[in-house]
């Protein structure tokens, strides 16, 4: 587990969890926003990934197929169903390359994005991680 920071300006109901090692960064940042109380949003985060100057990032988003609506009882993961008939198909997207220790991703409402950094090159100063919504 790596230590996560959010700043929220907008008081978006976001979560974020990490986990990483010195060459891998993975962030799951889930948007708790939802139709039922009105407050459809997407949140843009900016992932601060301290130590990760420069690489490659990609995502996922994990969702019921209908952002906004937590009603549903479907689960996509990656642009591909999850089902218990068929092996899962779900691929990574690319993200902007990291720079000087950032990378942006949206979070649209009621889905998690699952964010997955690789080093170019990694120095061990500063594990902590930081992240704005």
């Amino acid at each position: 587990m790596e230590p996560v920071a959010i700043s929220n300006s907008n008081n978006i109901n976001l979560t974020a969890y990490a986990v990483g090692d010195t060459q891998n960064l993975y962030v799951i940042i889930i948007n708790k926003t939802h139709r039922t109380t009105h407050d459809i949003t997407d949140a843009a985060v900016m992932i601060q990934a301290a130590g990760f100057t420069s690489g490659s990032a990609a995502s996922m988003i994990f969702t019921d197929g209908d952002p906004g609506n937590a009603a549903r009882m479907t689960a996509m993961l990656g642009g591909a169903p999850i089902t218990n008939n068929a092996p899962w198909q779900g691929k990574w997207m690319p993200l902007d390359r990291v720079e000087n220790d950032r990378v942006a991703v949206t979070v649209p409402s009621t889905t998690a994005v699952i964010v997955k950094i690789h080093a170019a090159g990694r120095t061990s100063a500063n594990r902590g991680k930081d992240f704005a919504g």
